[in-house]
């Protein structure tokens, strides 16, 4: 049978790997998360080009970017 000081000594050495699990698990959310805003930005100016480049089919002038 394990003694208080094995217990104490295996209880903080938990507590400290899920700490580590924790961030981890923060940064990665995180970093999905920036990696699907990028995307997101990235789409809806992609859209927002092709809707430019449509409306300048109809009127003759294109002020898009890019």
């Amino acid at each position: 049978m394990p003694t208080r000081r094995e217990d104490a000594y295996a209880f903080q050495s938990l507590c400290k790997t899920e700490r580590l699990l924790v961030t981890y698990f923060a940064r990665s959310v995180l970093g999905v998360r920036c990696v699907f805003a990028l995307l997101s930005m990235c789409r809806y100016e992609f859209e927002t080009n092709e809707e430019a480049k449509q409306e300048s089919l109809y009127t003759g002038s294109f002020t898009g970017s890019g």
